[in-house]
């Protein structure tokens, strides 16, 4: 930091020139940063990098190799039940059931790719959704729109966003975790996080028949226990 002069002021001068303008000390700071960048980095950054829009990306974990939160889901002490003694391949026509359930209540089922990565997925196929697919894109636009309709509740962008429109990009939120959920490879797991929104879900998804159903076929259709 001496090297580029970027010492730390003396303790007795801590608070610097009171007269001194903050605007233009901060832009004198930005040469010295790069050059102790370029001290512990070995490279320094060409000034056409620092001319126009910086390029920058959004990590998105949807499409990442990282498992969805699995942190919710039926709390019902019988589903709970069920869910662990059924079977795989019971495990995985409800996920994949569930999914397309939820994307025709909010008209989503007619998405390109979308029922044949459901499908692949109760086949018990692995199925990788790339964010530059026709799918994909549409995944991102749900996730986009759905951050969106959080950050319109605290700021000016809250006069931009209706309550209709509001309450239809959670839904595609919510509609886009349990995808994630039914494409997920391990069965136990993606049917009790696809089944969220069905019993934790806001009232839009929730289908108390539906539930009873999902209960009657992961015990294997009998009805009883």
């Amino acid at each position: 930091m001496r090297a580029v002069g970027l010492a730390p002021a003396p303790a007795d001068d801590a608070d610097g020139d009171e007269d001194e303008d903050e605007d233009d000390s901060l832009l004198s700071a930005y040469v010295p940063a790069l050059l102790l960048a370029g001290l512990i980095t070995g490279a320094v950054p060409h000034a056409d990098a620092l001319a126009g829009e910086l390029s920058s990306a959004e990590i998105e974990p949807w499409f990442s190799a990282a498992p969805p939160s699995f942190s919710h889901g039926p709390t019902d002490p019988a589903m709970l039940a069920a869910l662990e003694a059924a079977p795989p391949h019971l495990l995985r026509a409800v996920a994949a059931d569930e999914a397309m359930r939820l994307a025709g209540v909010l008209g989503l089922d007619g998405t390109p790719g979308l029922a044949e990565a459901v499908a692949a997925a109760e086949r018990g196929e692995a199925v990788t959704v790339s964010p530059g697919s026709e799918l994909g894109a549409h995944v991102r636009s749900w996730l986009r729109r759905s951050r969106q309709a959080g950050w319109s509740l605290n700021d000016s962008a809250g006069s931009r966003m209706s309550d209709d429109e509001r309450t239809a990009a959670f839904m595609r939120g919510w509609f886009a975790d349990a995808l994630n959920a039914a494409l997920w490879p391990e069965p136990h797991a993606a049917a009790r996080a696809a089944l969220r929104p069905l019993t934790e879900g806001p009232p839009q998804l929730r289908d108390p028949d539906r539930e009873a159903v999902v209960l009657r076929t992961l015990r294997g259709g009998s009805g009883s226990r």
